[in-house]
């Protein structure tokens, strides 16, 4: 791991320009949490710029990114995906040696799970012309899971902070009845409904939008029919535009509060 800074002073006035540069590595050896054997070919993908390696055959891998940072190397996210196992999302120290287990995958519980097919007059505002239906695997739900997994949890850190730096700005003592704000985080997003929308794109890729909500009410009896859209509601409302084939986040983010 390396590091690397800039810094700009001009003389005759107060202005420090800082410029930091970190060389991240993460490496290790993916396994089997039962067998305790190597996994191979496992996708190993880097949300930061969404490259993705894969594991070899004795389970190794290596991931290298830069990023920019002032007060030292962020952690480094990656989301582990193989055919027939739990996906998996964590962040690790950059320089790092790890031992990944993934636990083989269990039936999926499809009670929260709608998968509609693409209609192209209905949906079009969401995929544009020219694209057609798809299916959806247990599997490909379950990459699905792990990329919102991993998109809620920076989304969520974002949002914290900005929400607790502006509560900070205000003097309590001085404005005791000032207005508190709340942060529009996410709550569990394995707790919520989903809707995927499938199709395969004029360059024969497949996307998937999901439409993810907190409380099935909200789709009443005719929710795993139809598409469920509502204006504001906050973070009970997110959605995800996914490349399956590409492993990039077209669009991700949380309805608006009124």
């Amino acid at each position: 791991m390396k590091y690397y800074c800039l810094i700009l002073f001009i003389t005759g006035a107060i202005f420090t320009l800082s410029s930091c540069d970190c060389n991240q590595n993460v490496r290790g050896v993916v396994i089997d949490s039962l067998s305790k054997k190597p996994l191979d070919s496992v996708a190993i993908i880097n949300p930061h710029k969404y490259d993705t390696v894969y594991s070899d055959r004795a389970g190794n891998f290596e991931m290298h990114d830069i990023s920019g940072g002032l007060a030292g190397c962020p952690p480094m996210g990656l989301s582990f995906y193989k055919s027939g196992y739990k996906p998996l999302s964590e962040e690790y120290e950059s320089g790092s040696s790890q031992t990944i287990m993934l636990s083989p995958l269990e039936h999926i519980d499809t009670a929260k799970y709608a998968v509609l097919k693409f209609d192209p007059d209905e949906d079009r505002y969401i995929f544009g012309k020219d694209n057609k239906p798809a299916d959806l695997s247990a599997d490909e739900i379950a990459k699905i899971e792990s990329v919102i997994a991993r998109q809620v949890a920076v989304y969520n850190k974002k949002e914290n902070a900005t929400y607790d730096s502006l509560n900070k700005t205000i003097d309590r003592k001085k404005y005791g009845n000032a207005k508190v704000y709340y942060s529009n985080a996410i709550d569990d997003p394995k707790k919520y409904y989903k809707q995927f929308i499938t199709v395969i794109n004029p360059k024969g890729q497949k996307e998937v939008w999901v439409n993810c909500f907190c409380d099935k009410q909200f789709g009443d009896n005719d929710w795993k029919k139809s598409l469920v859209m509502v204006d504001d509601g906050g973070s009970c409302f997110f959605q995800l535009h996914f490349n399956l084939t590409t492993n990039k986040v077209i669009f991700f983010g949380t309805n608006g509060v009124a």
